[in-house]
């Protein structure tokens, strides 16, 4: 049912900032349909981590990636670049 990962709050974290900084708990656990509160327990390693939540959160990365992707091609279409 849980990957067994010491790092798994590592990993939450790193997953949580790249979608939504500083903060990302409640954002996150509401993207994934969880109470902020489950959130917690698995980041306290008091509750296992579902191995589809581990799927979810690429989906969500891959999706976020997808459109900061779309808006450099906005920006690079109107020659906007940092030198």
């Amino acid at each position: 049912m849980s990957r067994n990962n010491k790092c798994r709050h590592e990993e939450i974290e790193i997953v949580g900032k790249a979608l939504f900084t500083k903060d990302w708990k409640s954002p996150l656990a509401r993207e994934l349909g969880y109470d902020v509160r489950r959130l917690w327990q698995w980041l306290k390693n008091e509750r296992p981590v579902p191995d589809a939540v581990w799927g979810e959160m690429r989906a969500l990365l891959l999706k976020k990636r997808k459109q900061v992707e779309e808006a450099l091609q906005l920006l690079d279409k109107k020659g906007i670049k940092k030198e």
